[in-house]
């Protein structure tokens, strides 16, 4: 989960693409979990304008190649128009989306 710095929206936005690529390799989308969390709330949608020029989230890809090896990943960004009921809605989404799984979720605004 990454804030976007370029895209006024409200809700998030899961990348539909297949991966990201980075010089340690491709990372899949978890294209499963991405769908079920997306059916979950209205304001969860793929914006692709959102994902074009952001790398709130790419940056973080590399560190976790390093550490977890071989993953999936939900690329979520976050306009930057929410407030405490979208963040409620987000959060309730992912909840009900990874109940059971093993799930590791990382919030990043680039290196912070």
């Amino acid at each position: 989960m990454a804030p976007s710095h370029r895209v006024d929206f409200v809700g998030a936005s899961i990348y539909d693409g297949e991966g990201y690529e980075t010089p340690l390799g491709i990372v899949p989308i978890n294209r499963e979990l991405s769908r079920k969390i997306a059916e979950q709330s209205k304001i969860i949608e793929y914006i692709p304008q959102a994902h074009a020029q952001e790398h709130s989230l790419e940056v973080q890809i590399p560190f976790l190649q390093s550490v977890l090896g071989r993953f999936g990943l939900v690329p979520m960004v976050m306009g930057p128009s929410w407030n405490v009921d979208v963040c409620r809605q987000l959060s309730q989404a992912v909840i009900k989306s990874i109940m059971g799984k093993k799930v590791l979720i990382v919030a990043s605004s680039d290196l912070t």
